[in-house]
Formats: structure tokens, C-alpha cells, sequence
């Protein structure tokens, strides 16, 4: 049977396009991005910004994982009522999260590195993967066995987290709670950048990536499930998703040249702003308006992508690595994504949801043949400023 998050994500078809689109984004990145960061670098169009700032695309994956983890307590489908329902939400998040992480960092850990049955270095090594720990050590932030994994990291910790920021919206309300989550977001960035400084530049450290200088991303997320809930909105759905993709490339072109050595390297701190602030604008038009362009976004092969995009992330780094001599003329790069992409799907099909008996139920829906989408379109649509105020919820 599918995990309650599985059933949430394909009813609604728009996000897994997103998953999609930002997974894709995320893998031209690690593919192409040494040849698009250095100072004094070709001269930027769409592709070369995308190749140095695909990158971002793990921002959408936080976005939407408080997205779509906190949409049932935002509706009211579900609370943290009592011990049980606390066991609940851990159960479902370790079986959603875990087998595929547990299989891949063990095949990795033992059949890639040089550790020997005799070595304690390789116990410890299964403990920090088995508890997700080498987020917190600069020298292991970037798995040697995976780099991709720190993101994977702080995922895992935010799942920890979540309860009690649900739990602390509820008490204190959404203003409160989300002032805390940026202030706290945007001093750790800024930390980060000043106590880890790289060179040549390097955008990820173990400071301004942890599970608090991410925590803006996940808390903006789990605002956007608590406007959609409400079918709230900052402007027209078409307004406000032409704001929300201009700061998109906003930020993007902003990290490219802070690549390039424009900016002052602390100051890629205030770069996530923007960007963030853009996928809430544009998530939230897409879930609530935008028919046309969710059409586009909703489409087979991205929606495909987005279903698997957990198996692909966890799988496309180590095998990059592995082949990256040989993998950037178009037939072995082609063969790298083919080859990708059916290691994906062996793992999305048998370890991530082994226990569903009919593989169709795996694959995406159509927009007219799922049950949420379809009567949304029907429904009234309402603007923050038509309502008033975004009154905190609890």
C-alpha cells in the first residue's frame, strides 16, 4: 500500500512536475557546472545560468517536502494529538525515507570505498550514515561515498523537527513561527558564509546548508500548504506566478554571478530570499490557478521524473562520479541519464514502494484523473487582499 505522502504527492500532479523540474535542473548541474563557475567564465545565457545554478532545485525539494508534509495538519486531516499520532507520522517518514537511503549507502559504503571488515573506521562510518550524522562534521557534510547525501541529511533532521514546529504553530501561531524560522535561516546562512569561506567558491557548506540555515525553505513550504488549504492568494493566480518565476531567474542569475567572483561571498547569504520567496509565489499559483501552464508543468515525462526524482537523486551522483570522463559527449551522456534512470526505476519500483503489487499505481496521473485537482478548478478563488489578512492558523 502506498505511504500516505505517496497518495498525497499524486494527487496532485503539478508538485510531482515541480519534483520533476527541479530534479532535472539538479542533475545538469552536477553534470555541467565546472564548466560554468569559474571567474571569468563563459558569458551567461539560460543554460549556463541553469549549469551554475541547477543547484537550487534541492531549495524546491525543501520547499516541497514542508509542502506536502504539512498539508493534512493545515486542512485539519490530521494533528499531533497524543503519543500515537507522533509514533504515526515517524513511522511513515522512516519507511518513506529510509529503505532506499539504508540500501544505497550500504551498497556504496562497502562495495566503493577501501574498508576493510578489520577497520573501525568502517563501524563508524556505519553508524554516522545509519543516524545521518555527517551533516554535522565540515569534513564529512559532502559523503565521500555520495556527495548528494547532505541534502538527504537535512531532510531527515527536518522530519525530527517538523512535530514540533507544527506543534509550535498551533501555540503560537504562523507570523511568530515563521519570523523565527527566517531570522534564524538567513543569521546561520550568513554565518556560514563568514566562519567557512571556499575557494574557488563553493555555495554549500556545513553551516549555512544545515538543517537551521534551511529551515526558511521547509517553513515557507508548509505556508504555502496552509494558503492552498485556505485557497488563499497575494495576487491573481497570473500576476502573482510571472513575480514568482522573475524572482526565480532573479536569484539564479544573482548565484551565477556570485560564482564568478561579482558579489562579496557573504553576501550569498540574502541569494536564497529571492528564490525562496519565488517558489511560494509560484507553487501557490500553480496549486490554486494557472490551468494552462499546470497543463505544461503536469506533463508525463516531468511528472515521472518527479515520482522517481528521490531513487534519481540518490543514485545519479555516485554513477556521475564514476563515469564523468567519459560522460559529456551527447552518446555518453545519453547513456549516463539511460542508465540513470533505470537504476532509478528498479529502486523507485522494488525498494521505495516494493510492497505496491501493480506498477501502474506507480506511475502519474492526469490532471482530469485525480480526485483533488479536477474540483479545485471549480472552486472559488480567493486573493489575500479579497479575504483581509492571513490570519495565523492554530
Amino acid at each position: 500500500m502506498l505511504s500516505t505522502l505517496g497518495k498525497q504527492m499524486r494527487r496532485i500532479p503539478v508538485l510531482n512536475g515541480l519534483r520533476g523540474m527541479a530534479i532535472i535542473a539538479v542533475v545538469y548541474h552536477h553534470s555541467f557546472s565546472a564548466f560554468f563557475n569559474a571567474a571569468g567564465s563563459v558569458t551567461l545565457t539560460p543554460l549556463t545560468v541553469l549549469g551554475s545554478s541547477g543547484w537550487l532545485g534541492v531549495n524546491l525539494f525543501f520547499f516541497l517536502s514542508g509542502f506536502v508534509l504539512y498539508l493534512p495538519y493545515a486542512t485539519g486531516q490530521r494533528s499531533f494529538a497524543g503519543r500515537r499520532s507522533l509514533i504515526g507520522f515517524y513511522g511513515h517518514r522512516a519507511r518513506r525515507l529510509l529503505p532506499v537511503y539504508y540500501t544505497s549507502a550500504l551498497i556504496l559504503l562497502l562495495f566503493t570505498t577501501q574498508y576493510q571488515l578489520d577497520d573501525s573506521s568502517l563501524y563508524r562510518a556505519l553508524v554516522q550514515y545509519a543516524l545521518a550524522t555527517f551533516v554535522f562534521s565540515r569534513e564529512t557534510f559532502f559523503p565521500s561515498i555520495n556527495w548528494a547525501l547532505w541534502s538527504l541529511g537535512v531532510e531527515l533532521w527536518f522530519s525530527l523537527l517538523f512535530p514540533a514546529v507544527v506543534i509550535a504553530i498551533g501555540r503560537f501561531g504562523w507570523r511568530k513561527v515563521l519570523v523565527i524560522a527566517l531570522i534564524t535561516a538567513l543569521c546561520v546562512r550568513f554565518a556560514g558564509q563568514l566562519i567557512v569561506p571556499t575557494n574557488p567558491r563553493r555555495v554549500l557548506n556545513f553551516i549555512s546548508d544545515s538543517l537551521f540555515g534551511r529551515l526558511d525553505e521547509f517553513a515557507l513550504g508548509m505556508l504555502g500548504a496552509w494558503l492552498f488549504s485556505r485557497r488563499l492568494m497575494l495576487w491573481r493566480p497570473p500576476l502573482q506566478l510571472v513575480c514568482g518565476v522573475a524572482l526565480l531567474a532573479a536569484s539564479a542569475v544573482l548565484w551565477s554571478l556570485w560564482y564568478r567572483g561579482t558579489f562579496a561571498e557573504p553576501l550569498a547569504a540574502l541569494f536564497n530570499i529571492p528564490f525562496d520567496a519565488g517558489l511560494l509565489l509560484t507553487v501557490n499559483a500553480l496549486v490554486v490557478g494557472c490551468k494552462p501552464v499546470v497543463r505544461m508543468v503536469s506533463i508525463w515525462p516531468l511528472q515521472m521524473s518527479g515520482l522517481m526524482c528521490y531513487s534519481i537523486y540518490l543514485w545519479h551522483a555516485p554513477i556521475i562520479s564514476h563515469f564523468r570522463s567519459s560522460a559529456f559527449s551527447v552518446s555518453t551522456y545519453v547513456a549516463y541519464l539511460s542508465l540513470t534512470y533505470l537504476i532509478a526505476w528498479f529502486s523507485y519500483r522494488y525498494i521505495e514502494f516494493g510492497s505496491v503489487s501493480d506498477y501502474r499505481k506507480l506511475l502519474p496521473q492526469s490532471i482530469e484523473g485525480t480526485g483533488d485537482q479536477k474540483p479545485l478548478a471549480d472552486r472559488r478563488q480567493h486573493s489575500i487582499a479579497d479575504s483581509g489578512s492571513t490570519r495565523d492558523s492554530g
